[in-house]
């Protein structure tokens, strides 16, 4: 699902997010360029959300001005399905050891 270029700012993307931890078809999901980083909240549900979903393999979260967040890093760790990770243009940096 390419939801990316749409200016949101985490808010507008509350209730799809809720949904996301209870769904099992969606494979790509491409969040890039929007401005998640707005609402800290929304980036705690989001990891929240995909903890839970174990269809994801492929998460673009590029160019979202997000800072560093703990739920956001334990959930990147802690997940072992998505094998395409983005996250340039925030401020989180992964090693090869998560």
């Amino acid at each position: 699902m390419e939801l990316h270029y749409n200016n949101f700012n985490g808010y507008d993307l509350e209730s799809f997010v809720n949904k996301l931890s209870s769904n099992n078809v969606l494979k790509i999901l491409d969040l890039s360029w929007n401005r998640l980083g707005a609402s800290e909240t929304c980036i705690n549900k989001l990891s929240e959300s995909l903890k839970l979903n174990k269809s994801i393999t492929h998460l673009d979260l590029s160019h979202n001005n997000i800072k560093y967040n703990e739920s956001l890093i334990e959930f990147i760790k802690s997940n072992h399905s998505i094998i395409g990770l983005h996250i340039l243009g925030n401020d989180i940096e992964i090693d090869s050891n998560g």
